[in-house]
This record gives structure tokens, sequence and C-alpha cells, in this order.
């Protein structure tokens, strides 16, 4: 096996080992089929590497019955050969390090309460367990911190979007906080990778329902940066983090009514998906809240945007169907794309005093606009 010279032979034979993982003693496994494994990990080729980064992942998982020679394995042996692995020059590589980091570490607490469990069975002294852990913390902590910031956003995103909970279970929740958490909101700063800031509010829910309440401070500006992103399926994505965090309790009242205040004008967004978010915020919310706040906190923000009054706005499909009209997308498209929004709005509002005297009898005047508004002002008569 170490005279292979050709990528697909050393990626067959990948293959060939994870098969007999299958159908092997655990044993076997750490001490017969785990140094082959590792020593693909260091192979020259991009592909071979990663092969055999999933291969690791695939066979430690199968290890039923820890021997107690093998107890300190993680720590002393196998994340040490893999962790340049973290920081590699393929890609590709650093992709694969971040989707299998997470299943790694789980394992890695599952070897250690292993070794508990098998000494205190055999009347042997265990090793201590916060000790042990804090090893497998430090061994791991550098790696995570590269991939976390590393150059490529595909590489942030696959680490979230494989366990990124997980790691906060493994860290514990003071290191979710201050390395994890503090590190995914600088995520939200890359305006080049639209996958990166929608993934992100995927994953946030669970970061934050681990780290707990103490959090909830920082998450509201996030998710109200979230409402500007000019990508209307990250807003979505915003906005459905924001429900799932009212449902855990994680945003208090004053934060819900603040939210629902500024993200109200989405009810008629051209976006149907958006619009099918925030009906399900306003309406989980209303769940939460007393009737007292419904209709004193919650109604004025929205009965601008209803086609009739609506008593049941817990029913996200009755404030569906309660809804105004979307704007057109063409004139919402002619509007973003406006570069002077503010005197856009100034000639609309000029525009609407001057026909609201025609009913006594004046002709409207109305003054001289610019060649955007213009273009602004000939779509919507178009679209009429």
């Amino acid at each position: 096996m170490k005279r292979l010279k050709f990528c697909t032979s050393k990626l067959a034979t990948l293959e060939i080992l994870r098969a007999l993982a299958e159908n092997t003693a655990s044993e076997a496994i750490l001490d017969r089929i785990l140094p082959y494994i590792l020593s693909l990990a260091q192979d020259a080729s991009p592909r071979v590497r990663v092969c055999a980064l999933d291969t690791l992942t695939h066979c430690l998982g199968l290890v039923r019955n820890l021997p107690r020679s093998d107890a300190n394995i993680f720590p002393d042996y196998i994340l040490p050969a893999i962790a340049p692995l973290a920081t590699d020059s393929s890609i590709m590589v650093r992709v694969a390090y971040a989707k299998n980091i997470a299943t790694l570490a789980e394992t890695a607490v599952g070897f250690l309460e292993q070794s508990q469990f098998s000494c205190s069975s055999e009347n042997h002294p265990p090793p201590h367990y916060e000790s042990e852990l804090g090893a497998l913390h430090e061994t791991l902590h550098q790696s995570v911190l590269s991939l976390l910031t590393d150059g490529q956003p595909i590489v942030k995103q696959m680490l979230m979007e494989s366990g990124i909970t997980k790691l906060c279970v493994f860290f514990g929740r003071q290191k979710a906080n201050d390395v994890i958490l503090s590190h995914m909101i600088t995520f939200l700063n890359d305006k080049e990778d639209k996958s990166l800031r929608g993934s992100f509010f995927d994953c946030i829910v669970g970061v934050a329902a681990f780290v707990g309440w103490h959090c909830s401070p920082m998450l509201i500006p996030l998710l109200q940066q979230g409402l500007t992103d000019p990508e209307e399926f990250v807003i979505a994505k915003a906005i459905r983090a924001t429900t799932l965090l009212i449902e855990l309790g994680l945003i208090q009242k004053p934060g819900i009514i603040e939210f629902i205040a500024e993200c109200a004008c989405y009810l008629n967004h051209p976006n149907l998906w958006v619009r099918h978010e925030i009906c399900g915020l306003i309406s989980t919310s209303a769940r939460i809240l007393s009737a007292l706040d419904v209709q004193c906190k919650i109604m004025p923000s929205i009965v601008n945007h209803l086609r009739s009054p609506l008593i049941q706005v817990e029913k996200p499909e009755l404030l569906m169907d309660s809804l105004l009209a979307p704007i057109p997308r063409n004139i919402y498209d002619a509007v973003v794309k406006c570069h002077d929004i503010n005197q856009l709005i100034e000639v609309i509002r000029e525009r609407k005093v001057a026909r609201s005297k025609c009913s006594e009898g004046f002709i409207p005047q109305y003054g001289e606009m610019t060649t955007q508004m213009k273009n602004v002002s000939r779509v919507k008569r178009n679209e009429k």
C-alpha cells in the first residue's frame, strides 16, 4: 500500500479500507486500518487527502469498544496528524476538514467517555475527565480558529453548515460565545458572498440557543442588518431566524416590537417568500405576546398594510390573505436602484399635495423633475 503511485489507486485503497472497517472489530480499525488512513492524509494529491479525511471520520464512527491502551488516541495521535490540513494549501482539503471537524470532535468526546466508563467498570482509576477534555479543546482550538478566519468563504460556510452547533457543545458555552459566535458575526461583513451571509442566518439559531439568553443583546442588530441585505433570500432567512429565536424566548418583548416596526414594510414586498416569512414572524409574536400588546404595539405597525381589519393576527394564513397587493416588481426595482431616495420621496409628497387640490377645482401644477425622477415616474405609469 505504501508503494502506490497513482491517485486512482490510492482512492480505491481508501474505499477498500472503508469497507474493511465496516466488517471488522474496533481494535483492528484502530491498530491496523487507522495508520494507513493517516498516512494517506499526508499524500501529495489533494483528492487523496480529501478522501482520507472522509474515510477517517467514517471509520472512527464505527468504533464501538475502545481499548484502554487507545484511550488517548485522539489528542496524542489523530488530531496532531491531521491538524496541518486546517491550513492546507488546497481549498478543497480545507473544505473537507471543515466538513468533518465537528463530527471528529463529537467522536473524540465519545472516546473519552468510553475510557471513563471502561476504567470504572474494571476498577481502574479513570483519567481526570476535565483535564482530558481540556487537552482536546486545546488541540482543536487552533484548527477551528483557522477555519473560522479562512480567506475563502466556502470554508467558513462548510464549517457552519456541517455542525457548528456540535462544536459549540464540544467547546462549552463560554468558548462558544467568545470564539465561535464572535467570529461568526464577522461573516456578515462579507459583501461578496451571499451564500455565506445566508448560511449565517441558517446557523445562528442553534448557536444562540446553546449560548443562551445573555447573547440576545447582540442578536437584534445582526438581524436588523439582515433586513437591509441586497439579496432577498438573505432577507427571508434573517426574518425566519428571528421567528425561531422569538419562539425560543431569546428575543424579549421590546426587541420583538422594535423588529416588527422595522420590517412591517415587507408585508407588501414583491417577493412571496419574504411576505410569507414576515407573516410567520408577526403571527408567532402575536401568539407569544398578550392581546393588549398585539393591539397596542403590533397592529399600529401593520394596519396600513392590510386590506381590512384583522383580529386573529396569530394565524399567518389569515394575515397573508388580508394583505394589500404587493408592490409591482418593476416599480420596486426602480425605487431600490434610485440613487437619491430622499428626492424621490419629496417628489412623491409634492405630487400627492398637488393632486389633493384637484377636488377643490385647481389644476395640479407639478414641479420640474430630474431625468432619474422622470424614469421612475415612467415606470409607474407603464405599470398602470
